[in-house]
């Protein structure tokens, strides 16, 4: 219904949005880096981000845009994220943007509905993963255990943060421009359009009645016809639906 149809517009608004913001950022990188790996030499400083060669680079680019064209490739955003995240705390320098690929993958299977079922199972294991991978990484590059031991507990406190920050009211802010609504799609007549935009001005039933010269019940009548066509049950459920959309004639 209308519900649905709008989450998934919305849902396909967000993936289109971060599908193009993530491939401006790989692309740029993946241009510093080929141009500086074709230009150096002996004086050339390291570049901060060849941890990434350039081919993970490109399909990491080539991954973010074609899922941001084609919404049934919208799940590769967050694999390919979580994928990025141990590579990147490969280099001390730029080990900041693992945490940050992880929350971004966190927050896109969010979206696809990755956590509606078996919400804490699904938690704990992609928390391990992260632990998992700041543990091998560490050991592998011969940190010392003191530091590996820091960096968890700080990835621990961080999340305790968070839980004791926002609890259950887990909201994430997204500017999405509101979708449109034509109200000639849910066959409206001319009637109950004038009804519906006198109830969402904030106009009682009785005033609406007196001021088309018809009698409370005709508008009552009138507005439960529009209630089935938006699939609600009353005033404060239309009010609601009709919040979420940009109406058109």
């Amino acid at each position: 219904m209308v519900g649905h149809e709008d989450a998934e517009y919305r849902a396909a608004t967000l993936f289109r949005k971060t599908g193009l913001v993530f491939t401006c950022f790989f692309a740029v990188i993946f241009v510093l880096s080929l141009s500086i790996s074709l230009l150096r030499d002996n004086r050339s400083p390291d570049f901060p981000f060849m941890f990434i060669n350039s081919v993970i680079l490109f399909f990491a680019t080539a991954a973010f845009l074609f899922s941001s064209l084609y919404p049934r490739l919208n799940g590769v955003q967050p694999i390919v994220l979580l994928v990025l995240t141990p590579l990147a705390m490969t280099d001390p320098s730029i080990s900041f943007l693992s945490l940050g690929f992880f929350i971004c993958a966190e927050i896109l299977l969010h979206r696809l509905g990755y956590f509606e079922t078996q919400r804490k199972f699904k938690i704990i294991i992609n928390v391990s993963y992260y632990y998992l991978c700041q543990i091998l990484i560490g050991v592998t590059s011969g940190l010392h255990y003191a530091l590996i031991i820091v960096s968890l507990l700080f990835s621990t406190i961080f999340l305790i943060f968070l839980i004791l920050a926002f609890g259950n009211t887990w909201v994430i802010y997204l500017k999405d421009p509101k979708p449109r609504l034509s109200l000639s799609t849910l066959n409206l007549t001319k009637m109950e359009v004038v009804y519906l935009r006198s109830l969402l001005d904030g106009k009682t039933i009785k005033s609406i009645a007196i001021e088309s010269g018809v009698k409370e019940s005709t508008v009552r009548n009138t507005l439960s016809r529009v209630y089935k066509k938006f699939d609600v049950i009353d005033k404060a459920g239309l009010i609601a639906k009709c919040g979420q959309f940009k109406l058109t004639a």
